[in-house]
């Protein structure tokens, strides 16, 4: 089986404002990107960044973004030049929050 991949965004709220001389941040939009094949998954967070460009959407999840040269997870290249690499350098995380605690 292939892996599965999904990304979904996020509004996590602050537990103080975030102030700068450009404004105030409230909250933090992420996308929250799982990757899983078989019974491992792997898990990530990312936010847009203005010096980026976004392309991935939610009908096409694994366009890469303009402006991303090189990535690497535990050492491993998993966007090299721009083009993506073939690999899964991420570990699964196994952890149960108690209930009610995660949205």
């Amino acid at each position: 089986m292939p892996p599965i991949l999904s990304a979904e965004h996020r509004s996590w709220p602050l537990a103080t404002p975030f102030r700068i001389s450009r404004g105030v941040k409230e909250s933090a939009e992420v996308v929250v990107v799982s990757i899983r094949e078989g019974e491992r998954t792997g898990r990530g967070e990312g936010a847009p960044y203005a010096r980026y460009a976004p392309k991935a959407s939610y009908v096409e999840p694994a366009v890469l973004s303009e402006g991303v040269d090189h990535l690497f997870v535990n050492g491993v290249p998993m966007i090299d030049a721009g083009r993506a690499a073939d690999a899964l350098a991420g570990r699964v995380i196994r952890h149960r929050p108690p209930a009610g605690t995660c949205p």
